[in-house]
């Protein structure tokens, strides 16, 4: 006996088993993980090296490129790239997508590698280097302590505070604090009056550092107890450094630090990274998700533990999310559970309105069910719900119900025929299982190069596919067993003659008829409804992933290379004030309306008033990586990032343009672009160009032919390249003879040099457990001051030398490059730009890439470009999914081969595959989307529909033939047969595409576009098609057939 017989012979285990895996399921969604993208390794690891003082060419020749010669060797490296600007080196380390290791195995022999051989390949001096393997952690929540009167100590003390407790949560796995500002006590000299006294800084020094120290005394033995002697001299506080005595050289008498010192306690100047909230100065804790947690959970107890704090501090002191993806996962998953309802309650409408009420229920039965199936085994697969996983899910509402619906009117054909429940239950199982089964395989072969694929795109999407092979083939399992047990328990049909001479039967047959008498012509125009689909998509615009429909949008701020932190803060302070009297709106939600609530879930917002509720930026460096496509910005003094969160995300263009269009017409210098967040990876610019020449010099003369071109195109805005202007270096040639002559070597020079500009640290404070450097500086009359280098004192190391500086050295002034940027070790600058709204990348990369590739042809052998940007991103996902392209198709050939035991079949199904492709050129058209990624797998479920229903359709006639009917009326009653599950089908699958397509947003409505609009489309033709071409392969003759 076959399943089917034994579910419904055994049914009380069966009813039982499914309960459980009802249950199972339910449990597993409420403890399942839930986040906003897959569990996702981002395989790039930076190193970061400091070496103050040094010139970016020093950073990059004595640095970077020794550091990239040790990681070479890492067999798994993919590609390599350094960033370089005076005192900093930042080298990127990005590995092969699919690896054979651990990725922990690789960081800690990059590890291993660095730390054996950079010690001495790299110069004395540097700091570092640093390797940070945590690049790809996504901090979802970022919360913001603020307080209008509070210093940045204070606010960083309650942030600790909150840390400590945070992470006694279950759910949160790292929390970093972003916009410490780091505490010096600055002990400030006048260089003469130490010169007056004969005390040099170094020996000034030398006293405060033998002054202040912690050292063991040894031991004392007293009888048989031995005792720890402590010698104390360490600063207990700032005074006691202030009253340090310092002894003046060839003299009796003694003064105190304080008497020739300002010594005061303050802030790093300047500062290296700032960041703000609303306006005021801020501390931002950063809180990643703990793997196989639950952001919903952790959502829900950060707020509480937040408020928990307000309660604690007084009024003055402000908690805020600046980022809340627990808000944004528990929208997803809200979202999905309505979708969900709506689809089972239209499809109830449907077969209730077509088949009856009986047979409605049942078939909207498999749809909980499979939900609650593919829960467990996600669960057990230790995966979780994401926005990718929820794809799959939505993907396959449109397609499992089609197993049900098959198998349900089947049974109930032959109920009505005259058979037995339990033999119209066992013979339409074993007529269908097969050809259900292979359509269901077809569907999941067409998914394979999705999850297959090796790039990176393959890891971040495969749930999509995964999760729609669950779910196809346990709707096949309910489809073979649960279905026919309801039918068996629950389906009443009177008894009657399969009647196909109604009044729509008999209009599709006159149709059909005519069809096949004019196969051919059929076929052409078939043929010619396809190539008008291609046609149509010459006008679609292309981009890879849609906008994100999230009511956030962002800015980043770059002034040119080598501005001052401080510039950059003054740019963000001024952007503070226009939002704040411009923008700004008190967050006052008011109602949406019962009918909002219910198609979105629950998840929709209005407010008073829209505009931006609130905003934090962050200066000197990129924010915390908030969402998983987001990449934080190497640190640059010149750069900020600014992150918004508004009313209604369709307010983001306009807001955009407002604060584009405010920075640049007070800053023209400025290189602002403002977007909403993407939905998938996502590059600095949308527009890039990677141009690699061996000559510097000649490299910017071709980078500014290529701007200016670039500059001509329409739609590309905010035109640069990553190297900026050239900026100002001060040299200070010695001359060693006279240096000689002096008494001073170039050490003493160099130190003294250090120590009256940027200062040195020469011992620290403890202070609990933070240790807080002492250093010694000019007073601020004499630091940075270019006009006043020549007269600068120059100190030997005993103070018993010093001369002005313009007598042993030389100070030159020349221009050289304030970023330097290699790709793959090669000298590389980006040709870069923004895309204008209404534009895309593609439609400015088809006008660009033939005049590049003429370009690099006449420049000659030495240069060559990559393309990067949004282009880079599709192309690497295209050709990922590609390669295996073969390897789905091969599968889906095999499988129609086993199904029909023959190449014609297959062949017929293969050609209808393409049939839906003017509905969904149309249909985006009509919607004006974009085609991408998305509106892509809403054509593979497409494709698995249109097979699924061909698959029946040629099976039916083969059992018409079986029968004894001739060809002919084989083909004819095949068609009547089964125009009404295929019409069921589309149906259902069309009414709940629906809402998806008007409220799925961004990212679901054009993937719900091109499968409904498609679906429509490839049905009315497949009804025709499919017999037209069986006709003509299997010479089936219709010119003289009469009804």
């Amino acid at each position: 006996m076959n399943i089917t017989g034994i579910a419904i012979k055994r049914k009380i285990v069966t009813y039982t088993i499914f309960l459980i895996l009802i249950i199972s399921g339910i449990s597993s969604y409420f403890s399942m993980e839930k986040a906003e993208d897959p569990g996702f390794e981002i395989k790039t690891a930076t190193i970061t090296t400091l070496w103050p003082g040094a010139s970016t060419a020093q950073m990059d020749e004595l640095v970077s490129d020794k550091i990239e010669k040790i990681v070479q060797d890492i067999e798994e490296l993919d590609w390599i790239e350094s960033k370089n600007r005076p005192g900093l080196s930042t080298v990127y380390v990005n590995l092969v997508p699919s690896l054979d290791r651990p990725l922990q195995d690789i960081w800690d022999e990059l590890r291993r590698k660095i730390g054996d051989n950079a010690p001495k390949d790299l110069p004395k001096g540097v700091i570092g280097p640093l390797i940070n393997d945590e690049f790809g952690d996504v901090f979802g929540t970022l919360i913001t302590v603020t307080g209008h009167d509070y210093s940045y100590k204070e606010l960083y003390d309650i942030a600790d505070e909150m840390r400590d407790e945070l992470l006694k949560i279950e759910h949160v796995g790292k929390i970093k604090i972003y916009g410490k500002q780091k505490e010096h006590i600055f002990i400030d000299f006048d260089n003469a009056k130490l010169s007056a006294m004969n005390v040099s800084p170094a020996a000034l020094a030398r006293i405060v550092q033998t002054t202040n120290i912690v050292a063991p005394g040894g031991d004392l033995l007293e009888g048989e107890d031995r005792f720890v002697l402590e010698t104390t001299g360490d600063f207990k506080s700032v005074e006691d450094i202030k009253n340090t005595v310092i002894k003046l050289p060839g003299q009796e008498g003694s003064i105190y630090l304080k008497d020739i010192a300002t010594i005061t306690r303050g802030y790093v100047e300047p500062a290296s990274y700032i960041s703000r909230y609303n306006g005021e100065k801020s501390v931002v804790l950063a809180l990643s998700l703990k793997s196989g947690k639950n952001n919903i959970l952790l959502g829900q107890e950060a707020e509480k533990m937040m408020g928990d704090f307000m309660e604690k501090y007084p009024i003055g002191v402000n908690f805020d999310f600046l980022a809340y993806q627990p808000g944004i996962v528990s929208d997803k998953i809200n979202s999905f559970v309505s979708n969900l309802v709506q689809a089972i309650v239209t499809i109830i409408a449907v077969m209730v309105l077509a088949l009856g009420l009986r047979t409605g229920v049942i078939v909207s039965t498999l749809i909980p069910v499979v939900a609650c199936i593919t829960f467990l085994i996600l669960k057990s697969l230790n995966m979780g719900l994401d926005q990718m996983s929820l794809a799959g899910l939505i993907i396959a509402l449109g397609m499992l119900v089609d197993n049900s619906i098959v198998m349900s009117e089947s049974i109930m054909v032959m109920m009505e025929q005259g058979k037995s429940r339990m033999d119209a239950c066992l013979d339409s199982a074993n007529e269908l299982r097969g050809p259900l089964l292979v359509a269901s395989l077809i569907i999941v072969a067409a998914f394979s190069p999705i999850f297959l694929a090796e790039e990176s795109i393959g890891e971040y999407t495969a749930p999509i596919g995964i999760v729609v092979a669950i779910c196809l083939l346990s709707s096949w399992m309910i489809a073979n067993t649960l279905i026919p047990l309801l039918c068996h328990d629950f389906l009443h049909v009177e008894e009657q003659e399969a009647d196909y001479s109604g009044k729509w039967y008999n209009m599709y047959k006159g149709i059909l008829v005519k069809l096949l008498k004019f196969k051919k012509m059929t076929a052409l125009g078939a043929l010619g409804i396809f190539m008008a689909g291609i046609f149509l998509f010459k006008f679609i615009p292309v981009k890879f992933m849609p906008d994100s429909d999230k009511p956030i949008m962002f800015s980043e701020i770059r002034l040119p290379v080598g501005t001052a932190i401080e510039t950059t803060e003054a740019v963000i302070e001024d952007l503070d004030n226009y939002i704040q009297n411009n923008l700004q709106v008190p967050d006052n939600e008011i109602g949406v309306g019962l009918f909002k609530n219910i198609v979105s879930g629950g998840t929709a917002k209005a407010y008073e008033k829209p505009g931006i509720l609130s905003w934090g930026a962050f200066i000197g460096g990129g924010a915390p990586r908030y969402f998983l496509p987001y990449s934080p910005e190497a640190p640059a003094p010149e750069y900020a990032y600014v992150l918004y969160n508004l009313t209604d995300y369709k307010l983001v263009p306009e807001y955009a343009e407002q604060v584009d269009n405010y920075i640049k017409s007070k800053y023209p210098n400025a290189d602002i672009i403002s977007r909403p967040l993407s939905s998938g990876p996502t590059a600095s610019k949308d527009i890039q160009y990677r141009i690699r020449g061996k000559n510097l010099e000649d490299l910017y003369t071709k980078i500014e032919i290529i701007k200016e071109k670039l500059r001509t195109v329409p739609g590309a805005i905010n035109v640069s390249d990553n190297w900026n202007i050239k900026t100002k270096k001060v040299t200070v040639r010695i001359n060693q003879e006279r240096v000689k002559k002096s008494g001073l070597t170039n050490a003493e020079v160099a130190s003294s040099l250090k120590g009256i500009l940027s200062g040195i640290a020469v011992t620290d404070y403890r202070e609990g457990d933070d240790i807080i450097p002492i250093v010694f500086r000019t007073e601020s009359d004499f630091r940075n001051r270019i006009d006043r280098l020549d007269t600068t004192m120059v100190y030997s190391n005993d103070g018993q030398t010093a001369v002005p500086l313009r007598q042993i050295a030389d100070i030159e002034v020349a221009f050289e490059p304030g970023f330097i940027y290699r790709w793959d070790r090669e000298y590389t600058i980006i040709a870069q730009s923004d895309v204008r709204r209404g534009y895309t990348a593609n439609t400015i990369n088809r006008e660009m890439i033939p005049w590049l590739d003429e370009k690099m042809d006449e420049w000659g052998n030495g240069y060559d470009y990559i393309l990067g940007g949004e282009a880079e991103q599709g192309d690497k996902a295209s050709t990922a999914v590609g390669e295996k392209l073969p390897i789905a198709g091969m599968l889906v050939i095999l499988l129609l081969i086993v199904q029909f035991n023959s190449l014609k079949k297959p062949l017929i199904i293969l050609l209808t595959i393409p049939l839906g492709i003017l509905g969904v050129s149309a249909g985006l058209l009509l919607n004006r989307m974009n085609f991408g990624f998305m509106p892509l797998i809403g054509l593979i479920s497409l494709c698995g529909v249109v097979i699924n229903a061909a698959i029946v359709l040629i099976d039916r006639i083969d059992i018409e033939i079986d029968k004894g009917l001739t060809p002919q009326e084989a083909v004819i009653t095949a068609c009547l047969a089964r125009i009404r599950p295929i019409l069921l089908t589309t149906l259902t699958t069309v009414c709940g595409l629906v809402p998806l397509w008007l409220f799925g947003g961004t990212l679901f409505s054009p993937m719900a576009v091109a499968l409904l609009f498609g679906l429509i489309f490839a049905t009315m033709l497949t009804l025709g098609v499919i017999p037209a071409l069986y006709s003509i392969l299997f010479k089936t003759d219709f010119t003289d057939y009469k009804d």
